[in-house]
């Protein structure tokens, strides 16, 4: 079976690295053929098979080549679009080039199921844009900052990772600030304290951590910090209860289906398609140091707390935000103690 000649599949986890890849492509693209001959196809009411065939069927305007780019249509297009375009893509103009990109973070609609998705992953020119590894990450962010003459240690290099999640556009934001900020010189512990913005998702981790190590006081600390970060009480405690729901998904895969660790964000994803590689590694971690009685408890006395706020044994009005912070510091010292 032949590969579609000029028919690509942008996909995968890695939005910040397919963003890039695609403004690389158009810049290029324009560059050689003019910025009239690129069509973006990116809204629903253009996702249709008339639009799409209209654009590839269209000759190039002063050019050799045109580009049609078609956002999202396998999870936004209709299945007998799909089928349409699929039985189309032989037929292709030499002219034109079909570029087919998959933004995981756009959510499928629930439609039959054409075959395109399928025939584009055998026969297209496929990228993948996977999430790279901590250690991939880590080698990045070294290159990344000796281009403005910044070391940094690999240590550092794991906060920066801590700190916001394992994103890369997160990253990419922290790294540029440090690259200025440090320029000539070593990236210290200091400077991050100073520059990183600290992810929600890395304190949590940090949060439950400290619950694992029954250390109340680092606990408490992480608790403030959140509460520093501007997040309101009761989202906190949301967060908290679905972090611990992750680890018991996590650990139920490791030890009862006995799933290996390389498959366990494969598996999630099924449960949650947007779920990140980076935190499903965090939770295969971290998810060791608990056992599955553990969990549960910590996850009840969440759910407990959650019963006591709807039923207004906890109140709730504007002047009452300490109740609720003294209930989850009471929480923090019985799963603790």
């Amino acid at each position: 079976m032949e590969t579609f000649t000029n028919v690509l599949l942008f996909t995968g986890e890695n939005t910040y690295l397919a963003e890039r890849t695609l403004e690389k492509l158009k810049s290029d693209f324009t560059g050689k053929h003019g910025d009239l001959n690129i069509t973006i196809l990116d809204n629903e009411e253009e996702l249709t098979a008339k639009s799409i065939l209209g654009a590839l069927k269209a000759a190039p305007f002063l050019g050799e080549k045109r580009l049609v780019i078609i956002k999202n249509f396998l999870r936004l297009g209709d299945s007998d679009d799909q089928d349409k375009i699929e039985k189309f893509l032989d037929e292709i103009p030499d002219s034109s080039i079909a570029l087919f990109y998959e933004n995981p973070n756009v959510e499928t609609r629930k439609r039959p199921k054409s075959t395109l998705k399928k025939t584009l992953e055998v026969r297209a020119n496929v990228k993948h844009f996977n999430e790279p590894s901590p250690q991939e990450l880590t080698t990045w962010i070294v290159n990344r900052l000796q281009k403005n003459n910044v070391t940094i240690s690999s240590a550092l290099c794991t906060e920066i990772i801590e700190h916001t999640g394992g994103d890369m556009q997160t990253i990419s934001n922290e790294v540029d600030k440090l690259a200025l900020y440090c320029e000539n010189l070593a990236v210290t512990a200091l400077d991050l304290d100073l520059l990183i913005s600290k992810s929600y998702s890395a304190t949590i981790f940090q949060f439950t951590d400290a619950l694992n190590l029954k250390d109340p006081r680092q606990a408490m600390q992480k608790l403030q910090t959140l509460i520093d970060m501007g997040e309101e009480v009761l989202p906190i405690l949301g967060m908290i209860a679905r972090h611990f729901r992750l680890l018991i998904l996590v650990k139920d895969l490791l030890d009862n289906q006995h799933i290996p660790k390389s498959q366990i964000h494969g598996k999630m994803a099924t449960y949650d398609p947007a779920i990140k590689p980076y935190p499903v590694k965090l939770a295969v971690d971290q998810s060791s140091k608990f056992t599955l009685d553990q969990m549960k408890m910590i996850y009840g006395a969440l759910l407990e707390l959650n019963l006591d706020l709807k039923n207004g044994k906890i109140p709730q009005g504007p002047n009452d935000k300490h109740m609720l912070m003294l209930a989850l510091e009471k929480l923090i010292l019985t799963i603790t103690k």
